[in-house]
């Protein structure tokens, strides 16, 4: 009986510790998202201020828009999924008339960058057996 309520004991130890040690997440604002990412975009693509105007508004009508798309249903999400591909490709769409050819360039080998620093930073969670 001992034993039992010691062992007990640990394994709610071990499980509130590790609970404990996981990291915050903050919730930010969309606005906040989109004037974070504007700003960024404008140092990295040295965009004039009329340039960053229209960037500031479309990323702010796009991050509004993944806030209110957040708590979607599985079944839906698929049909949102297509429609999120159809929005990004008019994203970049508009993207390419605000900026200039070479601001534009930039712009999608930056995003290159980002996908293969997402592969690389997300690898070692795959599964080791993926069997279906």
């Amino acid at each position: 009986m001992k034993k039992l309520m010691i062992m007990a004991a640990l394994i709610f130890a071990a499980a509130g510790t590790s609970f404990a040690q996981r990291p915050e997440h903050k919730k930010i604002d969309p606005k906040e998202r989109a004037e974070k990412m504007s700003q960024k975009m404008k140092s990295d693509l040295s965009l004039n201020e009329d340039q960053y105007a229209q960037l500031l508004a479309l990323n702010t009508a796009k991050a509004e828009e993944r806030e209110a798309n957040k708590d979607l249903k599985k079944e839906e999400m698929k049909a949102k999924h297509e429609a999120m591909k159809l929005e990004r490709e008019a994203y970049n769409a508009n993207l390419k008339e605000i900026l200039s050819e070479e601001q534009y360039i930039k712009f999608l080998e930056m995003k290159t960058e980002q996908k293969g620093e997402m592969r690389r930073k997300h690898a070692p969670r795959k599964r080791m057996n993926k069997e279906k």
